[in-house]
């Protein structure tokens, strides 16, 4: 699977040389995407949302809980292992 090689691929750069930088778009506390108890965010593709914040990934959590997402604001197909969270 091209989307597990290349979240592999993220982690052992990690590893190997430290943190990536990205840009997203983090939701809000007014945001449906914002899950204000546990501070998750997933904002599906359908909707627009523009870039807010810049990140750099420094590790992961393999065992991240769906269930902090929003119901209704859950990604797919949602591996933690397969998966990138930045906090």
């Amino acid at each position: 699977d091209n989307l597990t090689e290349i979240i592999q691929k993220v982690k052992n750069h990690i590893v190997n040389y430290g943190g990536i930088s990205a840009a997203v778009h983090a939701g809000s506390e007014n945001e449906e995407c914002y899950n204000n108890k546990t501070a998750a965010s997933y904002c599906v593709t359908s909707t627009n949302h523009h870039v807010n914040h810049a990140v750099t990934i420094v590790g992961w959590d393999d065992e991240y809980s769906r269930a902090k997402f929003l119901e209704g604001s859950q990604p797919q197909n949602y591996s933690p292992k397969t998966t990138i969270i930045s906090k």
